[in-house]
């Protein structure tokens, strides 16, 4: 089989599992929780492990080689990877949230703490590339909710129940 097929199969089944994984998350329950399940925290292990593995066996090859690019290529793999891992377990650890027919709050650790109310809601889009949904209210304020975080089900039903579909 070649590469490309290869590829191919693994994306396809790759490609398969998350949309399993999210169509779960959907229909899972969290009485108005909003978090990242394990799968993010074990997905930010495997990522981890990448970059260790490449630093393990190519890292010493590093010291040996006079090539510039082999050595840069190699470097921006480690960098690569272990910044994915970080990114990762940042977002699993510091992203948490609440919504019930009132009000929702998220704390990120990129965009902080907003808390708003769903009568202040003016527009709700689906985000196909970042897949994600985005909420923006009268204050200014966007909020931004993964489609894999675990209560992202409850989120849209206040959403739709208050005449918005994706």
């Amino acid at each position: 089989m070649s590469g490309i097929m290869s590829s191919f199969i693994v994306s396809l089944v790759l490609g398969g599992l998350f949309f399993l994984y999210e169509y779960k998350v959907r229909k899972h329950d969290t009485k108005g929780e909003l978090f990242y399940g394990i799968a993010l925290l074990l997905f930010g292990v495997l990522i981890a492990a990448v970059a260790v593995f490449i630093s393990k066996f190519f890292g010493p090859a590093l010291f040996e080689s006079d090539d510039l690019i082999d050595i840069v290529a190699v470097l921006f793999l480690i960098v690569s990877f272990a910044a994915g891992a970080l990114l990762f377990f940042l977002e699993y650890f510091f992203t948490k949230g609440k919504c019930d027919d009132e009000s929702i709050y998220l704390k990120t650790l990129w965009g902080g703490v907003r808390h708003e109310k769903w009568n202040d809601l003016i527009s709700a889009e689906y985000n196909t590339s970042g897949s994600y949904y985005k909420l923006k209210f009268q204050s200014g304020a966007t909020i931004k909710i993964n489609t894999i975080m675990k209560g992202v089900g409850g989120v849209l039903e206040i959403i739709e129940s208050k005449g918005y579909d994706f």
